[in-house]
């Protein structure tokens, strides 16, 4: 195993979670500024559906990046902690099968965006009503989002968790005496 390479992988791991938090972050208050922008202009039953679709995206999308923001930082800490100790292996077999439970739920956070985003287009399709299209706006932006975010998310975490596994059939160096 070798731990200055395994230490990286987790560096870039932890790296691309904050980057992509962070950018959820912007995006999040960017939505929110569009909405009331949409909302001064408008003052219409679109630009409240879209700003009611807004706000609740924003808070859903930032609680779990604030969270996760707050979260990880000391993961990574006792992870990189524990490669220099005697249990290092599970500790590794720990947060790899962490891995492959998050790497297991991005089918159903896709499957649950595109399952919004068609009950958006029916909305907006069977409707007539400034709000319900406003609202539906907003929720094929989530799925939009939802999408975009679970590609990049997936890809890193199964490339982490192959090099979790990689390490954890690595050979373990004798430890000096």
């Amino acid at each position: 195993m070798n731990v200055d390479a395994l230490t990286a992988a987790m560096g870039d791991y932890f790296r691309g979670e904050r980057q992509e938090m962070l950018a959820i972050l912007a995006c999040s208050t960017g939505l929110l500024l569009l909405a009331a922008a949409l909302h001064a202009v408008g003052r219409d039953g679109f630009s409240r559906g879209f700003g009611l679709t807004a706000l609740l995206l924003a808070v859903m999308l930032s609680s779990t990046a604030g969270s996760l923001l707050l979260r990880d930082p000391p993961h990574q800490a006792r992870l990189v902690a524990a490669l220099q100790g005697t249990d290092a292996r599970a500790v590794l077999a720990g947060e790899a099968a962490r891995m492959a439970e998050v790497i297991r739920k991005y089918p159903y956070y896709r499957n649950g965006a595109l399952a919004l985003g068609l009950l958006a287009l029916a909305g907006a399709a069977l409707s007539r009503v400034g709000w319900v299209a406003g609202a539906a706006a907003g929720a094929l932006l989530l799925v939009v989002a939802q999408l975009t975010i679970d590609h990049y998310s997936e890809a890193r975490a199964t490339r982490y968790a192959s090099q979790l596994g990689a390490a954890l059939v690595a050979p373990v160096p004798a430890r000096p005496r």
